[in-house]
């Protein structure tokens, strides 16, 4: 499943609890490793190295481990979304301006040329016998075999 559709799911399921009144505060302790285990390795270690947004605490204001999943699981969704737009323009720049379809009508002349006979120096030999040039035989020179 690509990265796209995997994002759309999730923010719909997201959304589908918040609108039976289940708000990511009350579920992000379950949600945050349910939704990184459904991500690819690669995304995840982008992720880890990246870090997720550490937000200063006033003095006296200290988050607790709730608050903090729940922050966690938005910065979460935030740099998926982000991963997602950069997928799209990627393929967009990539793909969108008609690059591949003139790439792969070069590709079908080449594999055309490939298959065309190519001319040989035996071409240029011009004879009245059907002497053998190779053997002195009595068959054509095409017909050679060593």
């Amino acid at each position: 499943m690509d990265l796209s559709t995997l994002y759309d799911k999730i923010e719909t399921q997201l959304r589908a609890l918040e609108t039976l009144g289940i708000t990511s505060d009350k579920c992000a302790a379950m949600l945050f490793p349910l939704i990184m285990s459904c991500l690819p390795e690669d995304l995840i270690r982008v992720w880890q190295r990246v870090g997720k947004r550490v937000k200063e605490t006033e003095p006296g204001e200290d988050m607790d481990s709730a608050q903090s999943l729940e922050v966690s699981l938005k910065d979460l969704m935030h740099f998926l979304n982000i991963e997602v737009e950069n997928e799209q323009r990627i393929s967009l720049a990539s793909e969108g301006f008609g690059l591949t379809f003139s790439f792969s009508l070069s590709q079908k002349r080449a594999k055309q040329v490939a298959t065309e006979p190519l001319p040989t120096a035996v071409e240029l030999v011009n004879c009245d016998g059907s002497k053998c040039l190779f053997c002195d035989g009595s068959h054509s020179s095409d017909s050679f075999k060593a």
